[in-house]
């Protein structure tokens, strides 16, 4: 059931990435998520995302908006021309995965703190395990992934100090995420498809 859900709600996203094998890749990767990652809010306090994102299917919302931020930003010929084919499909694939296991490996209640170095391990566990995906190819994804919190990578809860963005394809990453978090930016989901 799960497979052909992924498909479905991120079918547009999906769509976008014109690298076969990256599609793929990125449809098995949000197959195997926690299980938590369609139930759970965007925000484990109602503190930080917007309103739509809060409750069921609120992370996967979440991800779904920023995602499609990142498209329309791939839209503006200045972003078409500042990035190659490759680098926009494994920065879409990265947003499509960057709070895939944002409560952890066993569902915590709350935002686990280094979640972006989990997806970015989760990734790199993948350099030569494939003949698909280049491990150029994973890196990026690994590396948009574990920098996408930005200015917020420290946490007086845990003594991980989380990477920050340095680089354009990172930066983008960041700002789609940060737009999609924002509490005034509200998305629309009218044909959404919901289990």
């Amino acid at each position: 059931m799960r497979e052909g859900f992924v498909v479905d709600f991120f079918k547009e996203e999906i769509a976008a990435i014109s690298d076969e094998y990256l599609r793929n890749f990125v449809v098995y990767m949000l197959q195997e998520a926690p299980d938590y990652f369609w139930e759970v809010g965007a925000s484990s306090t109602g503190k930080y995302h917007p309103e739509y994102t809060l409750g069921k299917l609120g992370l996967a919302k979440h991800v779904k908006a920023a995602t499609m931020i990142l498209n329309h930003f791939f839209e503006l010929e200045y972003f078409q021309n500042m990035f190659t084919e490759e680098e926009r499909n494994c920065m879409r694939v990265a947003i499509m995965l960057h709070d895939r296991d944002k409560c952890g490996y066993d569902g915590s209640k709350y935002t686990v703190f280094e979640h972006p170095n989990l997806i970015a391990e989760a990734v790199r566990k993948w350099k030569g395990e494939t003949s698909y995906l280049t491990d150029d190819q994973l890196e990026m994804i690994a590396k948009c992934c574990e920098s996408h919190m930005g200015q917020w990578n420290t946490s007086k809860r845990s003594s991980v100090v989380l990477k920050k963005p340095h680089d354009d394809m990172t930066i983008m990453v960041h700002l789609a995420d940060y737009l999609a978090s924002r509490k005034d930016i509200t998305v629309n989901f009218e044909n959404l498809v919901t289990a």
